[in-house]
């Protein structure tokens, strides 16, 4: 129980730095879930077939948003790996 609380909260932590940069303007996270907003449909398409081809799985929205689900059997680190190519992704399309 101790275990997936920290985890869940290393998630909400690590979606919240996505803030800095300027392409996301939002970021609503509840648990494990995590919805990420940016400035236009085509930045988030762009980041979320940079993550594919990274290994990384977001929910494509067709939108100006992307979503992450991971398992609650993640391990820290595999959310550590997750997020450092989401934000290599995030970067790559500023």
């Amino acid at each position: 129980q101790l275990e997936l609380k920290q985890k869940i909260s290393y998630f909400e932590t690590r979606s919240k730095k996505l803030l800095k940069f300027k392409s996301v303007t939002k970021v609503n996270d509840r648990g494990m879930v995590a919805g990420i907003i940016f400035d236009s449909t085509e930045k988030a398409n762009q980041v979320v077939e940079h993550c594919i081809l990274n290994g990384v799985l977001p929910v494509c929205t067709f939108r100006e948003s992307i979503k992450l689900g991971p398992p609650l059997t993640i391990s820290i680190e595999a959310i550590n790996e997750a997020f450092d190519v989401i934000e290599e992704c995030i970067q790559r399309n500023q």
